[in-house]
């Protein structure tokens, strides 16, 4: 895997940066902040008492998309999956989620990637910015702000994004519950209701209670990314990663 991210200029990123290499991920920073992006839970035993997020907004400027652009286009190719996080820092702009778009569903081969996958951080990222996608990672929550619906169900909701984005399929983490999953279809018959162009499935978490949320939606969407870039299935790659997501639910801190 290679990874593109945007990092700072002090020691805790070249830190960030050694670790990942040595975890056997190529690193390509863009280092437009003076120090990384920060994000801390303070909790005693296992209750949450509130956090602090330290991470500046910082757009990149256009000879940074330039770099990454090209970038994706040397990386590209049928045997790869491009996974697209938002995490609301600045750095995926809607300008350049467009060129990337374009990117992936060029006709050039060696750069269209065989796989799109497209998540959010909280409500800071912007679901929006993933068109296309196989798969679409983001809370009930993104949701409901991408669609600026507080009110329709989530299946209706999930259909529209689907559509809107052109997008393929959608993971709703539910926490402590479980997972949602929902999978377009073809339509069976001309005017068929929404309802008959959705398929919808619950998983139910094995496990009672969470420890640290911190990172298992994260976990969710690398580890769905993986199954489907291996060639699994949209439901294969919903076990996998659900199972995933709860083991780094059940520790503290953001550990791999």
């Amino acid at each position: 895997p290679t990874l593109l991210a945007s990092l700072g200029a002090d020691d805790a990123s070249d830190a960030a940066i050694d670790d990942l290499e040595a975890a056997g991920v190529h690193v390509l920073p863009i280092r437009n902040h003076k120090k990384i992006a920060t994000r801390t839970r303070f909790v005693i035993d296992t209750q949450k008492l509130f956090t602090l997020d330290e991470s500046p907004v910082i757009p990149t400027d256009s000879g940074n998309d330039r770099y990454i652009l090209e970038q994706l286009r040397k990386l590209g190719g049928p045997e790869s999956t491009l996974v697209m996080y938002d995490a609301g820092l600045g750095l995926l702009t809607d300008s350049l989620a467009v060129a990337a778009h374009d990117i992936t569903c060029s006709s050039d081969k060696t750069e269209a990637c065989g796989r799109v996958c497209g998540g959010t951080a909280g409500s800071h990222g912007r679901l929006s910015r993933m068109r296309g996608a196989d798969l679409l990672v983001a809370t009930e929550r993104a949701v409901r702000v991408a669609m600026r619906d507080h009110e329709q169900g989530i299946s209706a909701l999930a259909y529209r994004l689907l559509n809107d984005l052109k997008s393929k399929s959608l993971f709703t983490p539910l926490g402590k519950k479980g997972l949602l999953a929902f999978d377009q279809r073809e339509a069976a018959v001309p005017g068929e209701a929404w309802e008959g162009k959705l398929r919808s499935e619950y998983l139910a978490s094995p496990l009672n209670g969470t420890i640290d949320r911190l990172g298992s939606e994260e976990a969710l969407l690398a580890v769905a990314a993986g199954m489907l870039g291996g060639g699994a299935n949209i439901h294969q790659a919903a076990y996998v990663s659900l199972a995933a997501s709860i083991l780094e639910a059940r520790q503290i801190g953001h550990q791999p």
